[in-house]
């Protein structure tokens, strides 16, 4: 059966746009990533316009697109459940990504290695927040993201 995740990652290109729910991103970067603790997760972000970032996972044919935030907490900081903008989040997920390749875009402008934590928010299914501390400067890149469906994405290749 064909893989539409992993068709679309190897589709989008340098200088790609991508259109989701009629917004159009410009694609800056487009870099592979593998975890430490759970070696077969294994995903593709690509830092866009806007400072948006997008996240395919081909394997668990999930998407995520969201914007970074980076004003939850500061540090290595990474509660179990928090509340924000009043919904509530508890953590599912946390590991230590790795940088696989970088097929394009500035080294420095990925997130590159972190410690990263998952949430997923117990009132909105549609919405979870990926909280990062990269380790390479010293900063958080946390996001607040949505779950996109595949559909809703369209690629423009230039």
């Amino acid at each position: 059966m064909e893989n539409v995740h992993l068709n679309l990652i190897k589709s989008i290109k340098k200088d790609s746009v991508i259109v989701i729910d009629n917004k159009q991103y410009n694609v800056k970067t487009k870099t592979h990533y593998a975890n430490i603790k759970n070696t077969e997760l294994k995903y593709t972000k690509f830092v866009l316009s806007d400072e948006n970032i997008l996240v395919i996972n081909a394997d668990r044919k999930s998407i995520f697109l969201g914007k970074i935030v980076n004003d939850f907490y500061k540090g290595e900081k990474f509660p179990k459940q928090f509340t924000y903008q009043g919904k509530k989040f508890k953590k599912f997920e946390e590991d230590y990504q790795v940088v696989t390749k970088i097929e394009f875009g500035e080294p420095c402008e990925c997130e590159g290695e972190c410690l990263w934590v998952d949430y997923a928010c117990e009132n909105d299914d549609e919405i979870c927040i990926d909280m990062a501390y990269v380790y390479r400067d010293k900063k958080r890149a946390d996001i607040l993201a949505k779950w996109i469906d595949i559909g809703h994405i369209k690629l423009i290749n230039k």
